[in-house]
């Protein structure tokens, strides 16, 4: 004879969920005790219409204790927790039962706004008795490790819960930050412990506090050295500190980490763009590597730590390095795997710009890694090619016949050169959406038409100056410096006539810039080398020595640049040059790369030394005996 189960839930406004949840466990448990807390919608009628057995709880600021009400209520032989954005699929409790466990701990998967997922596991299903109670007002758990449960035993159900409560619009349906912020930290100030202290630091990083974060984690470390939540704390204590700008601090957070759970794929991760983001681009690229050689793995698991989002940061390092076509075929991968993945569509669609692929060439490319199987998927691609203002996205709307707002239809017409038509679009809307008011300053610069901006220039935040400016230079009669406030404008239309190849309008606006800071002239020949404009980016930086020879980051751009064209004794010099004036890691790795691709191993082993004196958070050097020549670059 199986044991029988109840299912037992608290509950508060949970008409949207509720049924599915209760649905779910159809067939699966004998009885049902849903505990309401204070619901003013349909909740407690939708429980009756499932069978549950409805009971009345008064709030009392603790999830424990309103659990604890409902698990008194339970007669059959075992418990299983739920709640109600929670459901099963494909579940089997009879058998998970069937090894006589007093608990089982179960995997949660969580689905977040994204529409990624994480996993974790907690005990949801254990045995019904007295002394197996929930403790914590919030992140309420199973008390297995009090003294009175020490001789229980548990096991791991196959069962997975899915959980939709973390996306982001159930997020800020429910104000769960706000709410689970004020509660963990009553629990912290009752019970100071390791436990407590560590969901008030992840409390705070969902609030986006990560410096108000970084006390409790650290506070919580020495307390939780033997904690199943060990490897999250690590990874969310990285993550802070990354956030904050504290690269070189995240590093030795996350190196200790890795040594002490090597196949944690989330820490994995998190080091990587860390490495990442302080130009660390061979330790990125192993990191990234080892994501992928172990999967998704850890106790606590975003998916695609070891997959597709170790993938996705692998093409940027290559991308970085100079290996477009490398980063064109990892990127080409991921967008054929998950094809509803956005960032990957897009970032494919980047590279495909930057390496100047035809456009029917793209459509084609497109049609084999993106299948428009369902209208769903068409609307995805169409609002893709929208926010990355596509040529493409005119060529799908009058394929397929689409009927789509007119700011979209005067983007299209836009991006496809077809000034006339869109600026008719345009005309058709009373107010021009927030969102196209930077589309629209750069088409009243492409039609030469000062006039358009009386339509806008109230949202450009602009100073009476720079909207003089900016005037003069939609009419061509600028003279003078480019003012600092138009800056972010004027490299988003430079972008656009790369891609447009609107040569004489680009040329025009490179004569101006030449003229203007060193800040504006470098964002220019950044621009140029990331569309591998190499002969343009050369001059705009040969630009920037005629006032400022040595400015690194001018070195360091064009040692790239040589690098990238088999330059090699240039690109040394650049890199040199770079390493003196800015005494960065970057341009270390750049003359490493180089001296690598020359063989010179004396050179080479040089670097390696002065690498790993001045920059000890650097892994790769720290080998006894590092491996100088094992792959080229």
């Amino acid at each position: 004879m199986y044991p029988s189960i109840a299912l037992c839930m608290i509950v508060k406004n949970e008409e949207k969920h509720l049924a599915k949840c209760l649905t779910s466990v159809q067939g699966l448990v004998d009885e049902i005790i849903v505990v309401d807390t204070g619901s003013t919608d349909a909740t407690v009628n939708i429980a009756k219409q499932c069978q549950a057995s409805v009971y009345h709880f008064e709030w009392v600021n603790s999830f424990a204790a309103a659990r604890n009400y409902a698990l008194e209520q339970a007669k059959s032989d075992y418990i299983l927790v739920l709640d109600a954005d929670e459901y099963l699929e494909q579940a089997d409790l009879r058998r998970d039962l069937q090894s006589g466990q007093d608990y089982y701990s179960m995997k949660i998967k969580n689905i977040v706004g994204t529409g990624s997922t994480f996993t974790h596991t907690a005990v949801r299903l254990f045995r019904n008795m007295p002394r197996l109670r929930f403790e914590n007002r919030l992140h309420e758990h199973l008390n297995i490790n009090a003294e009175q449960n020490a001789g229980l035993k548990g096991g791991m159900a196959t069962t997975v819960i899915q959980h939709v409560g973390y996306s982001d619009e159930t997020m800020t349906e429910k104000d769960k930050i706000d709410r689970n912020l004020k509660l963990i930290l009553l629990d912290v100030k009752e019970n100071p412990s390791g436990y407590n202290l560590f969901n008030a630091g992840k409390a705070h990083v969902s609030a986006g506090d990560f410096a108000g974060a970084i006390p409790y984690f650290q506070k919580s470390y020495p307390l939780s050295t033997n904690r199943v939540y060990l490897p999250e704390l690590l990874t969310k204590l990285g993550l802070c500190l990354y956030e904050l700008g504290r690269c070189d601090e995240a590093a030795r957070v996350l190196e200790d980490g890795v040594n002490c759970f090597p196949r944690e794929s989330d820490l994995r991760y998190m080091q990587g763009k860390n490495f990442l983001r302080m130009g660390y681009l061979k330790d990125a690229e192993e990191a990234f590597k080892a994501c992928l050689e172990i999967g998704d793995t850890g106790d606590m698991v975003v998916e695609g730590t070891g997959g597709y989002l170790a993938r996705l940061s692998l093409s940027e390092v290559y991308e970085l390095q100079g290996q477009m076509l490398k980063s064109f075929d990892m990127i080409a991968t991921v967008a054929a795997e998950h094809h509803n993945l956005i960032p990957a569509l897009v970032k494919y669609l980047e590279l495909t710009a930057k390496l100047r692929l035809p456009l029917e060439e793209v459509k084609a490319s497109m049609a084999g890694i993106f299948k428009l199987a369902r209208i769903d998927d068409l609307e995805l691609l169409l609002k893709v090619l929208y926010n990355v203002k596509h040529p493409l996205l005119q060529v799908y709307i009058r394929e397929y016949g689409v009927n789509v707002e007119r700011n979209v239809l005067a983007v299209a017409a836009m991006y496809a050169k077809d000034y006339k038509q869109a600026q008719l679009y345009w005309e058709e809307l009373n107010v021009i959406p927030d969102e196209n008011v930077l589309d629209y300053t750069l088409l009243a610069f492409l039609s030469r038409d000062e006039l358009m901006l009386d339509r806008v220039k109230a949202r450009l935040n602009w100073s009476g100056k720079e909207l003089k400016a900016y005037g003069k230079i939609v009419s061509r009669t600028f003279e003078g410096e480019i003012p600092s406030g138009l800056g972010k404008t004027i490299m988003a239309l430079c972008k656009q006539l790369i891609l447009l190849q609107g040569q004489e309008d680009f040329d025009y606006m490179s004569r101006l810039i030449a003229g203007s800071s060193v800040e504006l002239r470098l964002q220019l020949a950044e621009l140029l080398a990331d569309y591998r404009l190499t002969g343009a980016a050369k001059t705009t930086i040969n630009n920037i020595f005629h006032q400022k020879p040595n400015h690194g980051k001018s070195h360091q751009l064009l040692g790239g640049l040589y690098l990238s064209e088999g330059e090699l004794q240039q690109a040394l010099e650049h890199y040199r040059k770079a390493a003196l004036y800015t005494n960065g890691y970057p341009a270390f790795e750049g003359m490493y790369r180089v001296l690598q691709g020359m063989n010179d191993k004396a050179g080479a082993s040089g670097v390696v030394d002065r690498i790993r004196a001045q920059f000890p958070n650097c892994r790769w050097v720290q080998e006894s005996e590092p491996q100088l020549f094992a792959s080229r670059a």
